[in-house]
């Protein structure tokens, strides 16, 4: 569990009795309770300097004995409570009082992820936000993302219910970097129906950074970083597990997820598995109109939008005097069915009901996605060096009938689209810590290489390389003033051989023609950022960041020339693109009192040469001698394009602990992105929302009953009208959500059960980001999810 950034709420008093120690050592024993004086079973009471490690009794009764004289620590830690960390001078046998405090959801600013610059929130200029897996547990959706779409300025790209990508502040694809263990995730995050291949059941903390973190992360991280981590290694010679279960109704998932972690003589451990089998999922429609055709949904369920998830991870830790070393080797494994309207035009024959809401038919994906990472650190006297290496290894299956599209196989074969990139990954950074300025100097580089197959064509094979060198400083002027700052190189090589491929029309193959051109490109850029956070009093924080950003094209922007599967539309890359450059500046102002909580954050960037990916109006062709061939069934064309834009937003939170047992939360964010050469909006632009959120929570009922809470949230979308040509604009709603749950023991065994309901009213709504948006189908309705999580 991670150290608490504060001690506050630690109490404790001495009773000192008459001495009994032989040869320096003292009898330690305390009480761990909470706030309301309630004692805690199951907590961790650690003696680091006599390696020695307890957990508490059900009278929250811990004892040491033979402790040596002097100073000594205790870290004391509970899943359900922060941690503290005490620091004794023992000079008698004592006794102790121990408070900890509940999880709170507090906002966690930090500039940098992995903090090597040991920033608190209040010295960093960038705004930055923890979330814990009580959090995670509490607010559980199909997807990580969809858990995380009620902070301010997050939400998600859907496709179904399990396919999902991270939106920040309105950017999304190439320009959101989620890191694993330290390592940017690579795998085909272009695509919107390209998900994330991240089991959110074994995620247990993980950070959110809102604004551009170019400097450490690389160019593709100009609009924010998502950054998955585990929880530090237990105490020595101490082990945990849990058992989750889990039902949603709207899809009937069933779900089971098991993890189990431990230290044995510093050698530290960690296992999950993960298993979810989903059916086609009820929306609260029967029928749906597509290019003015009213087409039928049998039963209210999408057909052939079932799927299943099998997922595994295992980590390896040592930890020595002056370094830990980790391994993590992890799989996620989906087959997921695609809405039998995906491909093509829609007609009433694709969606006739099969006789089975499990099964998984034509079209589908098929992903698979395997991760090895090593992570070391090495202390010195005042310095440290932290490296990062990984390999990823992505393998992505579109299945689909060969002649959705006019094409045809001659084995036979069903599979459309084969994908699988290989990437290499190498962190390493210096972090120098001082009284008055603290530094960090790192290196980064990747390798990728992408090969592609299958009978239809949207990228080609590929290699390329990237590497950034980059400094971050920190220095502080006085206890009210921080500066931080820093610059990044960065060099990137693009390679793409010439690739003719088939055409076929009518069933017919008309000839082969060229669909990507020999591709050889070199590119080097900079970014730079310059901050300040001026702690105006003790509750009120004020920051300031302003950055000069860019981003390198992606491959698909380059080299993309066919229809894109599950997007319902061609699409176009084009060779000669440049680096994406903006300059982005961003306004913190915190109020944070013990009570009451208030931050807003507005930004604004400008971007001389973005990259977007726009809607043409008219249907793709292929050019064979002169003769122009329509894309049989391809939908409207999508070109990527360059043009100077604007990009600038708000976000806006209060958190109200109005007494003991109740809270208040209210989150708003806007997000407005033009397009300054034609005036019109940026296309996929989430539209602006608020939620409301009310908590009742009681610490402690009858019993073995503990840690009950129920909540009612409330949340209103505006229309997004703000849409480019030929972009639909969807209309506003509304969602009432409640969510319960309560924490219980049975003998030794301590367990949680959480109760959701979502879309309480069933009302039928347009998601205006789902790649399903555009056949005009609604998003699921009234949804019941059950959750059991055991602690062993």
């Amino acid at each position: 569990m991670q150290l608490s950034g504060t001690l506050f709420g630690v109490v404790f008093t001495f009773w000192c009795f008459v001495s009994n120690g032989q040869n320096g050592t003292f009898d330690l024993r305390g009480t761990i309770i909470n706030p309301e004086g309630e004692k805690l079973e199951g907590a961790f009471v650690r003696n680091p300097d006599s390696k020695k490690t307890q957990i508490t009794d059900k009278n929250g009764n811990f004892h040491f004995t033979e402790v040596n004289e002097g100073v000594n620590h205790l870290h004391v830690t509970h899943s359900d409570y922060q941690d503290k960390l005490l620091h004794l001078d023992l000079t008698s046998d004592t006794v102790l009082e121990i408070v900890l405090d509940y999880k709170v959801h507090e906002l966690d600013e930090v500039i940098i992820t992995s903090d090597p610059l040991k920033q608190t929130r209040l010295q960093s200029s960038v705004l930055s936000e923890s979330i814990s897996q009580q959090y995670i547990d509490r607010n559980a959706g199909t997807t990580l993302m969809n858990t995380l779409e009620k902070r301010p300025g997050i939400s998600s790209i859907n496709m179904g219910v399990g396919i999902s990508k991270p939106v920040i502040r309105g950017l999304s694809f190439n320009r959101v970097v989620v890191a694993d263990n330290g390592i940017k995730q690579e795998g085909q995050q272009w695509g919107a129906d390209h998900g994330l291949e991240i089991d959110q059941y074994d995620v247990e903390n993980l950070e959110i950074i809102r604004g551009p973190a170019s400097l450490v992360y690389g160019s593709d991280a100009l609009g924010g970083v998502i950054n998955i981590k585990h929880d530090k290694l237990l105490p020595e010679n101490t082990h945990t597990g849990q058992v989750r279960t889990l039902y949603r109704s709207f899809n009937d998932t069933y779900g089971l997820s098991a993890m189990a972690k431990g230290n044995i003589n510093n050698w530290g451990y960690r296992i999950n598995l993960t298993g979810l089998d989903y059916g086609d999922y009820r929306v609260p429609a029967k029928e749906f109109t597509y290019n003015r055709f009213v087409l039928p949904v049998y039963n209210e369920r999408l057909k052939n939008t079932a799927g299943r998830e099998r997922h595994f991870s295992l980590k390896v830790a040592r930890k020595h005097k002056k370094s830990v070393s980790s391994v993590t080797f992890s799989g996620f494994n989906q087959v997921a069915g695609i809405f039998s309207g995906a491909m093509g035009i829609p007609t009433a024959y694709q969606l006739v009901h099969d006789g089975d809401f499990r099964n998984i038919e034509l079209p589908k994906q098929d992903v698979r996605h395997y991760k090895i990472i090593s992570n070391h650190i090495l202390s010195f006297q005042n310095f440290k060096w932290e490296t990062d290496l990984g390999f990823q290894h992505n393998n992505r299956k579109e299945h689909s009938f060969p002649h959705a599209h006019g094409q045809d196989t001659t084995d036979g074969s069903d599979l459309a689209l084969h994908l699988i990139l290989n990437t290499f990954t190498l962190n390493t950074r210096l972090v120098k810590e001082g009284e008055k300025l603290s530094s960090v100097y790192g290196l980064q580089a990747s390798f990728q290489d992408n090969r592609t197959g299958g009978f239809e064509f949207l990228i080609p094979d590929y290699y390329a390389f990237q590497k950034g060198l980059y400094t971050v400083q920190k220095y502080k002027f006085s206890p009210r003033l921080y500066v931080n700052g820093g610059i990044r190189f960065e060099y990137g090589h693009i390679s793409a051989e010439e690739t003719w491929f088939p055409f076929y029309f009518m069933g017919e193959r008309i000839d082969t023609t060229l669909r990507s051109p020999l591709l050889k490109r070199d590119f080097f850029n900079y970014s730079a950022a310059l901050g300040a956070s001026y702690i105006l009093t003790e509750d009120l924080n004020l920051k300031l960041n302003f950055g000069k950003t860019f981003r390198l094209p992606a491959a698909p922007e380059l080299t993309a020339n066919g229809m894109h599967h599950g997007t319902f539309r061609y699409e176009r890359g084009r060779p000669d693109l440049n680096p994406e450059q903006g300059y982005q500046f961003d306004l913190v102002l915190a109020y944070n009192a013990p009570r009451l909580k208030l931050t807003f954050s507005p930004y604004y960037n400008y971007f001389t040469n973005y990259i977007y990916l726009s809607p043409s109006g008219v249907f793709p062709t292929i050019n064979i001698d002169g003769t122009l061939y329509p894309i049989p069934e391809a939908g409207q064309e999508y070109s990527f394009r360059q043009t100077p834009a604007l990009h600038r937003g708000a976000e806006a939170e209060l958190v109200w602990r109005i007494n003991k047992k109740w809270n208040y939360n209210l989150t708003g964010d806007l997000v407005y992105a033009d397009n300054l050469i034609t005036g019109l909006p940026l296309p996929f632009t989430p539209p602006p929302s608020v939620k409301n959120e009310i908590v009742f929570e009681l610490a402690k009922l009858k019993g073995n009953w503990r840690n009950f809470f129920v909540s009612g949230e409330y949340q209103l979308y505006a229309p997004q009208k703000r849409v480019e040509r030929n972009e639909l604009e969807t209309p506003g709603f509304q969602l009432f959500n409640i969510a319960s749950g309560v924490s219980f023991n049975i003998k030794d065994v301590s367990a949680s059960l959480y109760f959701q309901v979502h879309n309480l009213t069933d009302e039928k709504y347009f998601n205006h980001l789902s790649r399903y948006r555009l056949l005009n189908l609604p998003e699921p309705g009234r949804t019941f999810n059950v959750t059991l999580k055991v602690q062993l």
